[in-house]
């Protein structure tokens, strides 16, 4: 059966073929569950021409130095580029936004009066940005260029986050993402599956 197929009935599909199976069966001899969809452009906004880094810039924002995601923190992420980054995942907004502990009315709100989070919840924004990024990194360091053209990194974390764990005592990631010292054990999860020691 067709990723396609299984997409189109609703069924997440653990594929020998997607970049992350490959990286985690290669590294612990077994596959991750992943899904993916295709790549889609970023959406830009005013915030972006004036911040050197810009939030949905995944990758910088996981290599970029401690100084630079701070200023992104207290500067604000923009509630409606944060919005329309979601609803682009592909999931339900509303798992997105519980995971983070960030009200769905609030982001509503501000998105609809243009407005920035709060440093408080930027933190949670760039915490995710930088996993996603780390994601993005692990590929680009150990997959197949033309595999992961079109993987989309947040759609497959945020899938991946709501699965129990062994190395969280079977809890999902999703119920530790609330919280900078929770979204740093995932990304030394992250981390783990990329070195093989993930078990």
């Amino acid at each position: 059966m067709t990723q396609a197929t299984n997409k189109a009935k609703g069924r997440s599909v653990a594929k020998a073929s997607d970049p992350l199976s490959k990286l985690a069966a290669k590294t612990v001899g077994r596959g991750v569950a992943v899904t993916g969809t295709t790549g889609r452009q970023r959406e830009s906004s005013l915030a972006a021409n004036v911040l050197k880094l810009h939030w949905q810039d995944f990758r910088e924002v996981f290599r970029s130095a401690p100084t630079a995601r701070i200023d992104l923190i207290r500067n604000g992420v923009p509630a409606d580029d944060f919005k329309l980054y979601v609803t682009g995942l592909g999931v339900p907004q509303e798992r997105v936004y519980r995971m983070l502990k960030i009200p769905t009315a609030t982001v509503n709100r501000k998105a609809a009066l243009h407005e920035a989070l709060t440093p408080e919840e930027s933190a949670k924004v760039v915490g995710m940005a930088k996993l996603i990024g780390q994601v993005e990194t692990m590929l680009a360091e150990s997959g197949d260029p033309e595999e992961i053209a079109d993987f989309d990194s947040g759609k497959w974390l945020t899938d991946w986050m709501e699965r129990p764990l062994p190395a969280l005592g079977g809890s999902r990631p999703a119920e530790y993402m609330d919280t900078i010292e929770g979204q740093e054990m995932i990304s030394r999860i992250l981390a783990m599956m990329q070195s093989g020691a993930y078990a």
